[in-house]
């Protein structure tokens, strides 16, 4: 899945946002983040802006996200920046909604 983004896209269509604390709760690391959020946008969690922002709430609500969020390398923080960009001005995303969470990410 590493090799294809749109692989990745199928294969995290198939798992439920709001699973992602109990999933990645003892196995999430800075590598783990950039991995996801480089195939999340290929999924259809990204079909609309509401359902985007929903996903990374629910990656932002993983245990230890802020440590890992502070990990990520910083020539990945463009990988990071990049999952935001279908967000922006979208319908059913407040921008103070999408600022807070640009934060969490820290963006």
């Amino acid at each position: 899945l590493a090799g294809s983004r749109e692989d990745l896209g199928r294969y995290l269509s198939l798992v439920e946002p709001g699973t992602f604390p109990e999933l990645l709760k003892s196995s999430l690391s800075p590598e783990i983040i950039v991995h996801l959020l480089e195939g999340l946008p290929a999924s259809r969690h990204w079909e609309s802006p509401a359902a985007g922002a929903e996903a990374l709430e629910s990656l932002a609500a993983v245990a230890r996200f802020d440590i890992n969020i502070m990990l990520v390398p910083s020539r990945k923080k463009a990988t990071v920046a990049a999952a935001f960009q279908p967000l922006e001005g979208g319908a059913g995303v407040a921008p103070d909604a999408l600022a807070a969470l640009r934060k969490k990410f820290r963006l």
